[in-house]
């Protein structure tokens, strides 16, 4: 009811269009009954909310909904990154009736690519391929591999609307990233400060992966695991840190109630390096450790 609320307003406001974040819990909840979708976008799938869908494969059901027409209404497009093993799965399996523009990294076969990558702390820069042409030499001020996944969706859905994706990409050059999303922090310290939101641990071995290629002399990490939410991916995020951190501090992350000293036992148990972290309570004082 307060999505359809929102949308009559939008509507009556004169907005024009809508990119949306559906959730697999709203999908599973239909949240979004009948909703009339353009373009549905499938970017991955990795760990997380496992505490509420149980398994990954519980998970993915929920997602593919969006892409079956049974809660919202059938897309009439559906933009969907074939680098990833499910991804590939729901192009494979997609109802005819439903256009499939395809993007991938390392797939050859998906309809928008990006190729001959470059990657520095500060940006990535990659030839944008699509059936019409190339735009060389496209950068964009955001690291990461999985920002050029995110660059490669949002062209993609465009293009599904027959959208002059040469055109947009060219807007990219003056979009700075978003709040938190491995957003550099302006300092006039000696080295690179990066927030990062990442709160698995798929996410967090791309985003230090990526800095770690980057990276000259050490990199050093401070997170932590929400509290109140899934468990067992909390010594996973802490081996993810371990593999790439020259050294950690693991601290508070919003615990929501859940005892700190709780979360701290689950996250204890994926410590493979016990001189390479140090857990404090104390938020600001990890970070001050760090800096």
């Amino acid at each position: 009811l307060e999505l359809y609320a929102m949308l009559y307003q939008m509507r009556h406001a004169s907005c024009k269009s809508l990119a949306i974040e559906i959730s697999s819990h709203s999908l599973e909840q239909s949240r979004v009954k009948g909703l009339s979708v353009d373009c549905a976008c499938f970017t991955n799938l990795t760990q997380d909310h496992i505490d509420y869908h149980k398994t990954m494969d519980e998970y993915f059901k929920c997602k593919e909904l969006l892409f079956k027409g049974s809660v919202c209404k059938m897309p009439k497009s559906a933009a969907i990154n074939i680098d990833d093993e499910k991804g590939a799965y729901l192009a494979k399996n997609l109802d005819k009736s439903v256009r499939l523009v395809s993007f991938a990294i390392n797939n050859k076969d998906a309809v928008i690519r990006a190729e001959n990558l470059k990657m520095d702390s500060q940006s990535a820069t990659f030839d944008l391929v699509y059936p019409e042409g190339t735009v060389k030499n496209l950068r964009i001020s955001m690291p990461g591999h999985y920002n050029v996944l995110n660059v490669l969706t949002a062209l993609s859905a465009l293009y599904s609307q027959d959208i002059d994706i040469a055109k947009a990409a060219q807007t990219l050059a003056d979009f700075k990233g978003v709040p938190g999303r491995m957003e550099r922090v302006k300092s006039n310290a000696p080295f690179d400060i990066f927030i990062d939101y990442a709160h698995t641990d798929d996410a967090l071995k791309n985003g230090l992966s990526m800095l770690k290629s980057v990276t000259k002399k050490r990199l050093l990490v401070v997170f932590g695991c929400g509290g109140k939410r899934d468990r067992t991916k909390r010594p996973k995020m802490v081996a993810a840190v371990q593999k790439y951190a020259d050294f950690a501090w693991a601290t508070s992350d919003n615990p929501r109630g859940e005892p700190l000293a709780q979360i701290f036992d689950d996250m204890k148990t994926g410590v493979r390096s016990p001189d390479k972290i140090e857990f404090v309570e104390d938020r600001r004082r990890a970070i001050n450790l760090a800096i």
